[in-house]
């Protein structure tokens, strides 16, 4: 007979070769125990992004963002400041130039041919109307308004495809308005500016998704939205 301090000899292996954790559990103040097996199985982990990419568009129940420290050591803020700046600056060496071409135009243009002087004071138009966009992106980023932001983004895109389209019109239209001709420098001016006004917008468009995703989790300091490495 088994004395009082004595277990009771463990049951057989559950059937299914499937080894369960098993943990013994006293019962009462006479010392016996009991064995207890555990029904459930190890705990499946949920399914991670992949690790081969530093950052997505959409994660679990979170938006996940492409570089959100920034390029060169520069961080998206300063980036966007950086890029109101240099708009601005672009800004009036073009005007400086457009009103160079179109004093050119004026004296090397017949009458009849007055199309191509109507798209240079389109062009200078559009770059005067830059000003007061490249004004209200620093105030956006000042005050973290996103709105403001994206209206700048989508400014500068239409900008600069209406600059192209401008001078794709004039080249047309110069064959029939000899002598004139579109100067070397227009064409380098606008595909050296196409990729670098790319480079900046890259900036905004990640500060306004930060701003975007603090405001949607409740939070207020952008330090929460740097990825950890």
């Amino acid at each position: 007979m088994a004395g009082a301090g004595d277990r009771a000899p463990p049951p057989p292996a559950p059937v299914g070769g499937r080894d369960e954790p098993e943990r013994w559990a006293p019962v009462g103040a006479s010392g016996r125990g009991r064995l207890t097996a555990s029904l459930q199985g190890p705990r499946r982990q949920s399914p991670q992004p992949p690790s081969w990419f530093p950052a997505g568009i959409i994660g679990e129940g979170k938006m996940i963002i492409f570089c959100p420290g920034g390029f060169f050591g520069m961080m998206p803020k300063t980036g966007c400041v950086v890029s109101g700046i240099y708009m601005i600056i672009m800004t009036n060496m073009y005007i400086i130039f457009e009103t160079g071409h179109l004093d050119r135009a004026k004296r090397l243009l017949p009458i009849t041919e007055d199309s191509i002087i109507y798209y240079y004071y389109t062009a200078l138009l559009l770059a005067c109307l830059t000003y007061p966009v490249c004004i209200l992106l620093i105030y956006s980023v000042w005050n973290r308004n996103v709105r403001g932001m994206f209206t700048y983004v989508v400014w500068i895109i239409f900008y600069d495809l209406a600059n192209f389209t401008l001078l794709i019109l004039t080249f047309l239209a110069r064959r029939y308005a000899h002598p004139f001709y579109i100067h070397p420098l227009e064409w380098f001016g606008l595909a050296l500016r196409l990729p670098v006004d790319c480079f900046w917008l890259s900036y905004i468009i990640i500060y306004a998704l930060m701003i975007f995703e603090s405001r949607s989790k409740g939070r207020m300091s952008m330090k929460e939205s740097v990825c950890k490495p």
